[in-house]
């Protein structure tokens, strides 16, 4: 008789370590700003897991927007944050909607989509508009609408024709 067990049980333990990538803000909003705008936000992007994380890329749909602080081949440690700058030029107006993409070198994980609103404008235009008129010697002639003001004075020495007068 033998006393070698020859159905011996093992049991193994598998510990899977994994990057998880979170941000702490859901959206992006750098708001409605006047010509020539620039508007920038930060954004804090933490590897939640047990594992280094990498990032693969990123893009924005939008050549307006600009991503400083982050660049493919960064590797987050597991714990660490990194803040990077989400910044926002225009020169004209514009109503920009476009989503910032995080692909992350993390097995069945889907990239980080973040929305990002920018809305440059130019300023209100305020129109007046004025025909023909007589201004008599001395006289003074003042238009006015919110936001601009025009004053017709006639210094001379006989009554004046206003024949138009537009302010923008």
């Amino acid at each position: 008789q033998s006393s070698l067990n020859t159905n011996p049980e093992l049991t193994l333990t598998a510990h899977l370590i994994h990057p998880s990538l979170i941000a702490n803000a859901n959206a992006i909003d750098l708001g409605r700003a006047l010509i020539p705008a620039t508007q920038q936000q930060t954004l804090t992007l933490t590897d939640t897991g047990d594992a280094p994380l990498v990032i693969r890329g990123f893009s924005v749909g939008n050549p307006k927007i600009t991503i400083l602080g982050l660049a493919p081949g960064d590797t987050i440690r597991p714990g660490e944050s990194v803040v990077i700058t989400i910044l926002g030029v225009s020169d004209t107006p514009d109503s920009i909607f476009t989503s910032l993409m995080i692909d992350a070198y993390e097995e069945c994980a889907n990239p980080i989509v973040i929305p990002i609103t920018f809305i440059p404008y130019a300023p209100p235009y305020h129109g007046i508009h004025i025909s023909t008129t007589d201004l008599a010697l001395g006289g003074q002639y003042i238009c006015r609408h919110t936001g601009a003001e025009g004053v017709v004075i006639n210094d001379g020495t006989d009554t004046v024709t206003i024949r138009t007068i537009e302010i923008f």
